[in-house]
């Protein structure tokens, strides 16, 4: 029994070091590197034949359609394009969150063994976050409709 709590008190330690390495190894992956071609502002670096109408052009918050007269949507309208990637970026978070909190149900319910108020507990979390699956996805739905052009790409 002594060896089993040395092995138990060596693998937390080598966790948390196995997620700050991989933590160091996401950031430094993302470093960009230096091209030919810089865009002013601070722009993303081009290949050496890029010109200066080959960088993207700034986001704005008003909403001028052209054509006069075309309707609003996330490629003439700078404040709904904003909306739409920050709806987008909080669903992925409720996904993760979703699995993640699916994942703890169901290794509350293997550990349970024949404690009932456990088992419980884990089939309570489980219809909970499938109910709010539920309303997130209506919820989604009906931004979708609400929002000119939609916020599923298309």
């Amino acid at each position: 029994m002594r060896n089993n709590k040395k092995i138990h008190a060596i693998k937390k330690p080598l966790l948390i070091l196995a997620v700050v390495a991989m933590f160091i190894g996401l950031s430094l992956g993302s470093v960009s590197r230096a091209s030919a071609f810089q865009c002013p502002d601070g722009g993303p670096d081009l290949s050496a034949s890029a010109t200066l109408e080959d960088c993207p052009k700034p986001i704005t918050i008003d909403c001028d359609p052209k054509p006069e007269g075309a309707p609003l949507d996330r490629t003439n309208c700078g404040i709904l394009n904003l909306i739409v990637i920050g709806i987008n970026v909080l669903s992925a978070i409720a996904g993760i969150v979703f699995v993640a909190s699916v994942m703890i149900a169901g290794f509350q319910y293997m550990t349970a063994q024949d404690n009932a108020g456990q088992i419980q507990k884990a089939r309570s979390r489980i219809v909970m976050t499938l109910v709010a699956l539920a309303i997130f996805i209506f919820m989604y739905a009906i931004l979708n409709f609400l929002i000119p052009g939609g916020v599923i790409p298309r």
